[in-house]
């Protein structure tokens, strides 16, 4: 304690100041975002309640991987010499190693049980090793002391506060956004559709089956899944049977574990930044300030934000990417400053880790091999110094990548035939998809237009799109001014001497994700967000070469992170259900989908309000609450059966469905139709008429499902039970 007030009464005034505008802003924007109103204090408790349940399996999750990355960083060491950047190089392997064991273990079937040992204890195995690795460093730092004064001391004087806020706001936001249940934020991705459908239903799928396997009815099956596969890790750890127990704490653990991820990633461009800064010749404190802004500025990317807080696999792909492209541009440690080139063994091992990295990356979301592996490939043969060592590093690269991904590729050649299903089906084969199948998908992800149209969605908006204009790319209101700031950031560096050479190996990396995305995609703004690993790591190259020469302006352009992280609260506050702002069922939680939250009112009602009650509740809830055990529901039209806790059968809009299948096996007997649901075990039918209509204008789904081919089967022989949104999602029941 003697210690701890040493430290505090010797701190600055600068020092004292940054902190206290982290806590004044930490305390603003809680109170601006976890509360909807002030009629609802409530939610602020539910919060910390919420983190206090849901928080601790995702964050020993982290813990681990940080543990298994000391580890391995003290195998390198010890065969290869050390690296200048052990923070970086820790966290990527660990993380990475943690995704490999998830999903090796869930394919496996280890999490279903085996060998006499419970899924639980296997799940807290390579968790508890990681854990204790983790531990020891701690530990030792805890004896040293902690000097609250100098936690801040990395960052020079004069930044410390636009940071300070930076943090404090994209980390709130990013964290109470993760809180609330899957479904209800960001309508840019219509409520998180993705984790209704797969992301985390499958591993909510795989937890009940005991095993990681590609599913026939979810095409989404058939990707790599590394990060579903640390879902069911969390799953299983927690010794959760099905992850909609508990009101879904373990749904709220998964988006907590992503929003992990993102701040690390952010914490990860930071140091790119630095990498990339120490090959101009600056000195340490500089490097620092222009780290903690490249880091700063990613943190307040909205899109960041968005993707950070719902169970998706951005979050993983690119902090992987970022510790990819620190190992690309790492320099030996004791080499001279400016000298890229070390030995040929120096070269190989930069290589493999920075390809092992990436592949691992792919893993996560496989949009990464394009949009990452061209990026950090220029950034390796950069820092190789050209010729023969970069062409080596590279190959030493794709084979580690081709290793971290090879789990996947076996997985899917022994359940299809295909390494790459659904990709690639012209070379390996369609496995058990139609030809008709392969091409509604690939119809589905590919950009139709030209050169030209492609080039023009850069920058305008998107006419043709159904919903309204909207920015498909760069322009998109969830980037904010992140690109037109990093384009002007590179044209600088690139015309400073001191900076060109660096400069233009992050202009080069960016452009390469750019051209990747306008010709490999379609089109989608989210798809670009790799982009912000070499566009952040520009702008703090940029701030820490102008601190050196017009400190002035430096520190202003600094200040420009505050109006940006005050876009990202009005941004934040804007979600929602309209009117009801952005946290409505954050103190509810994920059981107001299921209904579990007043399972034991309902049950104490009497029959008249019981009806009054299913009068006004919603599908789920409606559909919970009245299954009976025999009951199996079919969800026709819809892919998102997360929050169905009975007995589901569905597909996505690009597998063979119940009702197509009894269409092909009797086309013009629509009464055989109804009778093959039957014979599956069918006592229920949800039409989504308005997806259909959607799916059908699009040209996604199978053109024999239409309302009028509904109608002629399950509507002429079932009972309407109840309709929701004037009759677009109907409930049928099939005659028993």
């Amino acid at each position: 304690m003697k210690h701890l007030g040493r430290n505090i009464s010797g701190a600055n005034f600068d020092r004292v100041l940054a902190w206290a505008v982290v806590v004044a802003a930490g305390l603003a924007v809680f109170a601006l975002v976890s509360t909807s109103s002030l009629r609802e204090p409530a939610n602020a408790a539910a919060l910390l309640w919420t983190l206090f349940e849901s928080g601790p399996a995702a964050a020993v999750y982290l813990l681990a991987a940080a543990g298994w990355g000391i580890l391995m960083i003290r195998l390198i060491d010890r065969a290869v010499g050390g690296f200048r950047d052990r923070p970086a190089l820790a966290v990527g392997l660990g993380v990475s190693f943690m995704l490999t064991v998830s999903h090796l273990m869930g394919v496996s079937g280890c999490f279903g049980g085996a060998m006499g040992i419970s899924g639980r204890h296997w799940a807290i195995v390579p968790v508890a090793v990681g854990l204790a690795a983790a531990a020891w460093p701690a530990i030792r730092s805890l004896h040293r002391g902690v000097d609250l004064a100098t936690l801040a001391a990395p960052i020079p004087s004069g930044l410390r506060i636009p940071v300070a806020l930076a943090w404090a706001c994209g980390g709130i936001v990013l964290v109470v956004a993760a809180c609330n249940p899957p479904g209800v934020l960001w309508s840019s991705e219509f409520g998180g559709y993705d984790s209704l459908s797969y992301h985390l239903q499958l591993p909510r799928e795989w937890l009940a089956s005991g095993v990681l396997r590609p599913v026939e009815h979810n095409v989404y099956s058939f990707l790599p899944g590394y990060i579903e596969a640390a879902f069911l890790h969390l799953g299983a750890m927690t010794g959760t049977p099905d992850l909609l127990d508990g009101d879904g704490r373990v749904l709220i653990s998964c988006q907590l574990l992503s929003a992990g991820l993102a701040l690390l990633a952010a914490w990860a461009v930071g140091r790119v930044a630095l990498a990339a800064i120490r090959l101009t010749g600056l000195d340490a404190a500089h490097a620092r300030g222009g780290a903690a802004i490249a880091a700063s500025a990613a943190v307040v990317v909205p899109w960041m934000v968005v993707v950070g807080s719902l169970a998706y696999s951005e979050s993983a792909m690119i902090l992987l990417g970022a510790c990819a492209a620190c190992v690309a541009l790492e320099r030996p440690a004791g080499q001279a400053e400016g000298s890229p080139r070390g030995s040929l063994g120096e070269v190989l091992v930069r290589g493999a880790l920075a390809g092992w990295l990436v592949g691992v990356a792919c893993g996560a979301k496989l949009t990464a091999i394009f949009m990452f592996a061209p990026a950090v490939a220029v950034m390796l043969g950069a820092a190789a110094g050209g010729g023969r060592h970069a062409a080596l590093a590279c190959l030493a690269a794709s084979a580690a990548g081709l290793a971290a991904i090879a789990p996947w590729m076996i997985r899917n050649w022994i359940a299809s035939g295909n390494p790459v299903f659904p990709h690639a089906a012209d070379l390996f084969g369609a496995g058990h998809w139609t030809i008709e199948q392969v091409e509604r998908y690939a119809a589905a992800h590919r950009f139709t237009g030209g050169w030209v149209d492609r080039l023009r969605l850069v920058f305008l908006a998107d006419q043709s799109d159904p919903a309204g204009a909207r920015h498909r790319g760069p322009m998109h209101h969830q980037w904010a001014w992140f690109f037109p700031c990093a384009t002007a950031g590179l044209a600088v560096l690139i015309a400073w001497t001191r900076t060109r050479a660096a400069g233009s190996i992050l202009a080069a990396a960016l452009a390469t994700q750019l051209l990747a995305w306008i010709t490999l995609t379609h089109l989608q703004s989210r798809f670009l967000l790799p982009a912000v690993v070499p566009g952040a790591a520009s702008l703090g190259m940029l701030l820490a070469v102008a601190n050196t020469r017009r400190r002035t302006i430096a520190m202003l352009s600094a200040w420009l992170l505050v109006p940006a992280a005050g876009y990202l609260v009005y941004l934040y506050k804007r979600e929602g259900p309209a009117g009801h702002g952005p946290n409505v069922l954050l103190a509810v939680g994920p059981g107001a989908f299921t209904g579990s939250i007043g399972r034991e009112m309902y049950d104490a009602l009497d029959p008249d309000e019981r009806r009054r009650f299913l009068s006004e509740a919603g599908p789920t809830v409606y559909l919970n609450m009245t299954a009976r055990e025999q009951d199996v529901l079919y969800l026709l039209g819809d892919a998102t059966p997360l929050y169905y806790s009975g007995k589901v059968l569905y597909n996505t809009t690009y597998d063979a469905s119940a009702i197509v299948q009894a269409i092909t096996q009797h086309p013009d007997s629509p009464p055989r139709w109804v009778d093959a649901l039957l014979a599956r075990g069918v006592t229920r039918v949800l039409v989504n008429y308005a997806e259909i209509d959607r799916l059908t204008r699009s040209g996604w789904i199978d053109p024999r499902i239409t309302p009028e081919s509904i109608q002629r089967s399950i509507g002429a022989f079932g009972r309407i039970e109840r309709a929701w949104n004037n009759r677009s999602l109907v409930l049928y029941r099939l005659p028993s």
